[in-house]
């Protein structure tokens, strides 16, 4: 997990494109994005699709203006990302197990696990560049240091919030498992972009928006 290079986010986000279209194909052949009973008429996904939009602008002011351009394309794009990307895989999980109508809401909610995985090794990368040069320390090795700095943090966040999540699942019914899905899998997406995806996303992004507030 500490051997971060330039050819890891690539092939993650191939895999995460796949998965994308993937889910979009079955939401609009109608076999995908199913809802238990009439929650699909309940449900409306055009202002899901703008909130998902807000959030990830949200993101990226909020980096951009705390830090710095780099920071804020870089966590404003994993927030496009793994929201899209777990939607896709709700939508393909639905087709086994129907969602209810509170789907988007925890959809949106799963920022939260992105947010806690993600810019933990993003404030590490920026502190790192920012009390070392590039000489003393490349972009390369500040990701691998802020993954390894970081590993710690997020795993305690993983727990404790998968054990939040199974103790919903298995104290509801079938309705109540199938809305802790989206938040599972925003759990695992959020962990999987943040150590496939952010490190390098950030190194393309400081070696062109380098320049520092």
């Amino acid at each position: 997990m500490s051997n971060v290079n330039m050819k890891s986010a690539p092939k993650a986000l191939y895999l995460s494109l796949l998965v994308i279209v993937a889910g979009i194909a079955v939401a609009a052949a109608g076999i995908g994005l199913k809802f238990l009973g009439s929650g699909r008429e309940m449900v409306a996904m055009d202002a899901l699709y703008i909130s998902m939009a807000v959030t990830v602008l949200v993101t990226f002011i909020f980096g951009l203006v705390r830090y710095s351009l780099a920071v804020g394309l870089t966590l404003g794009a994993v927030a496009l990302h793994d929201q899209l990307l777990t939607l896709a895989v709700v939508a393909l999980v639905s087709i086994a197990l129907p969602q209810t109508v509170v789907m988007p809401v925890m959809v949106i909610f799963s920022i939260v696990f992105t947010y806690c995985q993600s810019w933990p090794i993003i404030r590490a990368m920026h502190e790192l560049r920012t009390a070392n040069s590039q000489r003393d320390m490349d972009n390369d090795q500040i990701a691998a240091a802020a993954v390894r700095q970081t590993a710690g943090l997020r795993l305690v966040a993983v727990i404790m919030a998968a054990l939040l999540i199974i103790a919903g699942a298995v104290s509801g019914n079938a309705a109540l498992v199938g809305a802790m899905v989206p938040l599972a899998v925003g759990l695992i997406v959020s962990f999987y972009s943040a150590v496939c995806i952010i490190p390098s996303l950030w190194m393309m992004c400081a070696a062109r928006f380098g320049k520092r507030k």
